[in-house]
């Protein structure tokens, strides 16, 4: 009996050893798999917030793209507005120019005008002119608007004056070319008054330079009804 008992009692303490250990491995493994998830939790939330800021990034640019090729398209429509208007003003200038070439030939041949004017009468007119006064506008009064009004106001004057067209590398100018009793050429800009002598202004010299201005703009070609640089160069 007591043998019995004390298998018994071994067995009950085998038993309780073995159930003990499984708990503690089991406690381990748990802790373990708690420990991996908690981990792989927090690549989770990293992932996730990536992933947010990646989408409202991608909203945003998407946004963009697509105000970007709205204005595209409308940019599209207006250069091609633009290139329809400029054909139709080269037309007009066209036009434009032929008639005044033609009115030039006209007055230049007419008894009543002048074909000469004194470098003083100029000067007298330009001080009490007010053509200079007027205020640029690329578009609506540039240089050739000053150009014309001041070879009006001449004309009125009973004195004869044409423009005369300055070309630089890039764009053009025009300005008023008359001459003296004596056959000197002069020219006048018509924004500042300013009198320059036809032999300054000449191909290869800076135009900026004879007006005391700071700019750089090199004459390539002097074209007027008086001198054009191409011919007698």
């Amino acid at each position: 009996m007591d043998r019995i008992a004390i298998v018994l009692a071994i067995v009950g303490i085998v038993t309780a050893w073995y159930f003990w250990q499984c708990s503690e491995w089991n406690k381990e493994i748990a802790d373990s798999y708690r420990d991996l998830y908690l981990g792989v939790l927090e690549d989770y939330n990293k992932l996730y917030s990536k992933y947010i800021s990646l989408y409202y990034n991608h909203t945003n640019i998407t946004k963009k793209y697509q105000t970007a090729v709205a204005n595209l398209n409308e940019s599209r429509k207006e250069i091609k507005r633009l290139k329809e208007t400029i054909k139709e003003l080269e037309s007009n200038y066209t036009e434009l120019k032929e008639k005044y070439q033609e009115f030039v030939r006209i007055v230049a041949t007419s008894d009543k005008i002048r074909k000469y004017a004194s470098k003083k009468e100029i000067k007298e007119f330009l001080l009490v002119d007010d053509t200079d006064e007027m205020e640029y506008n690329r578009t609506t009064w540039n240089c050739v608007d000053y150009t014309n009004l001041l070879i009006r106001k001449l004309l009125r004057k009973g004195i004869f004056a044409c423009g005369a067209t300055v070309v630089f590398e890039e764009g053009a100018h025009e300005i008023v070319a008359f001459k003296t009793e004596d056959g000197k050429l002069y020219y006048i800009e018509g924004q500042s008054d300013e009198i320059i002598p036809g032999d300054k202004l000449k191909v290869g010299e800076n135009y900026c330079k004879l007006l005391g201005i700071d700019c750089n703009w090199t004459i390539k070609k002097i074209s007027s009804c008086f001198y054009i640089s191409t011919y007698d160069e």
